[in-house]
């Protein structure tokens, strides 16, 4: 509840959002459980139940980052949208100096364990943190394989893509990718490529934070069998303005966290 100004006392804080339809659990004194309706896609996120709360109890929520002034310039693009009804924001940012050796902080090992993910690696860790604090999901690319043309469109009969769990997936065209000239770098929405993935050694990063098309990213789900941390939170339609916020987030845990230092970010709309 530190996201917004209130001395609300519990009892009337379950009163008021039970009676616009969440069901509470109180676990501790310190944790919450939350159902979240299935209509109710915005909320599915502590930044969302923090700005239901605000609205009930008619108090701002507090601004844990000025995002907007933290860059004031921005580098020529690389990435080329081809499909805007598909992609209608995609957000990147390019962070060097990264030493992904350093551990995930406790803390925020505690908070993905409440929400059942598994740490992976402290940057992979923090954009997963700020995916469950504030409901938008991103990727993490190696630099090495973004730093060339890079296309958002619709994939090929005769694409085929080794993904981060393993598996050989045949496309379709009714896929949505994100690519370089060379090879695929992700389902868009879904799962990641092998191909450009950020390993322990990766020092330098590209942050991606997009709002895909639920439907689409749904459909894809559904047809490949494959569903993600990510592709349930996409299959609620986003907020367009949690991109840029959410990517500005991450990166300020990771130059805090990981020494990483941020270069460029560039917002493609």
């Amino acid at each position: 509840l530190s996201f917004f100004n209130s001395n609300c006392f519990f009892e009337d804080f379950f009163f008021k959002m039970e009676k616009i339809g969440f069901e509470l659990t109180s676990i501790n004194e310190d944790i919450i459980d939350v159902d979240i309706l299935f209509n109710r896609g915005d909320c599915n996120s502590v930044y969302g139940i923090c700005r239901e709360i605000s609205i009930l109890y008619n108090r701002n929520i507090v601004d844990f980052i000025n995002y907007d002034s933290l860059f004031s310039s921005y580098d020529i693009p690389f990435v080329s949208n081809n499909n805007f009804s598909l992609c209608s924001n995609y957000v990147y940012l390019s962070m060097s100096g990264v030493n992904n050796y350093i551990s995930t902080p406790k803390w925020i090992i505690n908070r993905l364990k409440l929400y059942n993910i598994n740490s992976v690696s402290a940057v992979i860790d923090i954009v997963n943190y700020v995916m469950v604090e504030l409901g938008q999901p991103m990727h993490c690319y190696d630099y090495s394989f973004f730093n060339k043309n890079v296309f958002i469109k619709n994939s090929d009969f005769n694409d085929s893509v080794l993904l981060l769990n393993n598996s050989i997936l045949d496309l379709n065209d009714d896929f949505l990718i994100i690519s370089n000239s060379d090879c695929i770098l992700s389902l868009a929405g879904v799962l990641g490529s092998k191909i450009g993935s950020v390993s322990n050694c990766t020092n330098a990063i590209v942050l991606e934070s997009a709002l895909f098309d639920s439907s689409n990213v749904i459909y894809t789900s559904c047809v490949t069998n494959i569903k993600t941390d990510s592709s349930v939170f996409f299959s609620n339609d986003l907020d367009y303005n949690l991109q840029k916020m959410s990517i500005v987030y991450a990166s300020k845990l990771i130059e805090n966290i990981l020494c990483g230092k941020t270069d460029y970010l560039f917002e493609c709309s």
